[in-house]
C-alpha cells in the first residue's frame, strides 16, 4: 500500500500506486537541487527520487548484491558536492553514487546503519551495529571515506542483549566544529559528542 508523506509543511511526495508509490519511510535525504531521496521499508532494494515540488523522477537500483543493486537500504545522505551516500546493511557496504545517481564505487562497512551525519571532511559519524567483537555493543561509531573504521563509543559498558535493540539506536545531526548530536530513541537525551568519540554535552529532560 502506498503512502504520501510530508516534509517541512512545504511537501508533500509519494503516490497510492504507480511508479511513484512509496511505503513507510525508512530513510529520506535531499540535495541542493532540491531534490528528495526516499527509501521505504517496503522497498529497500531501491531508492525513489522526486522533485523539489513532490513530483516522481525516477527510481535508483534494483534488488542483487552487483554495483548498484540494493538488498537492505537503511540510510542515506548527501554530501557537498551532491555525491549520495547509500547504506545497505543486506550487502555490507555504503554505496557511493554520482550526482546523477550512478554507481561509483562501495565502502565495506560490517554492520546495519540506522543513522548517518557528516562530521567533518572524509568522516561520517554512523549510529548502528557493528559485526566486529571489538565494537559489539557500542550504538555510535566513525567511518573514514576510505571505509576505516574509527573509534566506537556511546556506552561506558558497552553489551548487547535482543531486547536491548531499541535501547542503541541514536539518531544523529551534524554539529559545530565536527562534532554531532546524538538522539537516543527510547529515553529523552540527546549528547554532542567530538571526533575523538568524548562527550561533550548532554541535553536531559528529566519525564515520565
Amino acid at each position: 500500500m502506498g503512502c504520501t508523506i510530508h516534509l517541512d509543511l512545504l511537501v508533500s511526495m509519494g503516490e497510492l500506486d504507480g511508479p511513484g508509490a512509496i511505503g513507510r519511510p525508512a530513510a529520506v535525504s535531499r540535495n541542493s537541487r532540491l531534490e528528495y531521496f526516499v527509501v521505504s521499508e517496503e522497498t529497500i532494494q531501491e531508492i525513489t527520487v522526486f522533485d523539489g515540488h513532490g513530483r516522481f523522477i525516477k527510481t535508483i537500483g534494483r534488488n542483487g548484491q552487483g554495483p548498484g543493486e540494493y538488498r537492505d537500504i537503511s540510510a542515506l545522505l548527501v554530501l557537498p558536492g551532491e555525491t549520495l551516500l547509500v547504506f545497505d546493511g543486506g550487502n555490507a557496504r555504503v554505496g557511493v553514487l554520482s550526482p546523477e545517481g550512478e554507481w561509483v564505487r562501495g565502502i565495506g562497512y560490517p554492520g546495519r546503519v540506522n543513522s548517518v551525519a557528516r562530521t567533518s571532511e572524509g568522516l561520517l559519524g554512523i549510529a548502528g551495529r557493528i559485526a566486529n567483537p571489538g565494537r559489539i555493543g557500542f550504538p555510535l561509531h566513525y567511518l573514514g571515506m576510505d571505509g576505516a573504521l574509527g573509534v566506537s563509543f556511546g556506552m561506558d559498558q558497552p553489551a548487547y542483549r535482543p531486547d536491548m535493540y531499541y535501547y542503541m539506536i541514536r539518531f544523529l545531526s551534524e554539529a559545530h566544529g565536527g562534532r554531532m548530536w546524538a538522539a537516543h530513541h527510547m529515553e529523552y537525551v540527546i549528547e554532542q559528542w567530538d571526533v575523538d568519540g568524548v562527550l561533550k554535552r548532554t541535553l536531559l529532560r528529566d519525564a515520565d
